[in-house]
């Protein structure tokens, strides 16, 4: 998914890693990657404000996490 600025893009995956890479046309370098070590990523997505990306596979939690900060917040109580 790409970010709203357009610069920034993301991929996920059931290797439980988040990946962010910063889109220049040109050479799209790797910026950051997070690993969640306990959950393959079925689906990830930036929040609606741009700060944040939400991942969630087959749990009964998801992840959030904070672009600016670098901090990653699990979450429980998804059904």
């Amino acid at each position: 998914q790409f970010h709203a600025n357009g610069q920034l893009f993301l991929t996920a995956g059931l290797d439980k890693s988040l990946r962010l890479f910063q889109v220049d046309g040109a050479r799209n370098p790797k910026v950051q990657t997070v690993f969640l070590e306990d959950m393959p990523i079925h689906t990830a997505r930036f929040s609606g404000d741009g700060k944040q990306v939400i991942a969630a596979g087959r749990r009964k939690h998801f992840y959030v996490y904070d672009l600016g900060g670098g901090r990653v917040e699990r979450v429980h109580g998804v059904f």
